[in-house]
């Protein structure tokens, strides 16, 4: 009889500390979940971009990395890196990314600055998040289309669209001067200079700028 109550005493205890287990299973999946949630609301940007130039025939990688808001892609060149900050992660993903070296500045929503150098790019938005002026070079923007990016400025570009179906990110943006072709996740592909070949872009991985 001594030797049954034991055996029922150690049966317990090994449900008991299962049972222990499994809710501290069940806690760090909850806690998982609550980070991974946490960092749901996040704008991605390209870890690495090669830029390959359909004139010169010459060909750069960027390495990017992100602390905060802050984005950094640096040449592997030694040329001059690139320095984005976006006002947040929620903003950002209404615009597009373009590859280091160029500065569609038309079609920015969530940048607040572009540092390349010794040149800064300020750009100031209302409060729909619509581009309303850019530092350098200088211009102003009033006149929206019904996605909100512009559609003309103060130096007398004209900028025209192409959207696919439902898609809220332009496929594809046009000055008279340059057109950039986006990707699905609004990152550019390709830049036109109207002449001569593009520039085309590839990317490897991906980074997240969250809030």
């Amino acid at each position: 009889m001594e030797m049954l109550k034991k055996i029922i005493y150690l049966v317990l205890l090994v449900v008991f500390f299962q049972n222990c287990e499994a809710e501290k299973k069940d806690n760090n999946a909850l806690v998982a979940g609550l980070a991974i949630a946490s960092l749901s609301n996040c704008f991605s940007v390209p870890a690495q971009a090669i830029v390959k130039d359909g004139n010169a025939a010459t060909t750069v990688t960027y390495n990017c990395s992100v602390s905060g808001k802050v984005y950094t892609c640096a040449p592997t060149d030694g040329g001059n890196k690139v320095v984005r900050t976006y006002t947040s992660a929620t903003a950002a993903k209404l615009s597009v990314v373009d590859p280091p070296s160029f500065s569609n500045q038309h079609v920015q929503r969530g940048l607040e600055k572009r540092v390349e150098g010794a040149t800064e790019t300020a750009f100031v938005y209302n409060a729909s998040n619509q581009l309303q002026s850019v530092s350098s070079p200088a211009a102003t923007y009033s006149n929206y289309d019904e996605k909100g990016f512009p559609k003309s400025n103060s130096t007398g570009s004209t900028i025209t669209y192409t959207y696919e179906g439902s898609r809220t990110i332009p496929t594809t943006v046009s000055d008279a001067a340059n057109t950039y072709t986006y990707d699905n996740r609004g990152w550019a592909t390709k830049v036109s200079f109207g002449f001569g070949n593009p520039t085309t872009i590839e990317y490897t991985g991906s980074l997240g700028i969250c809030q």
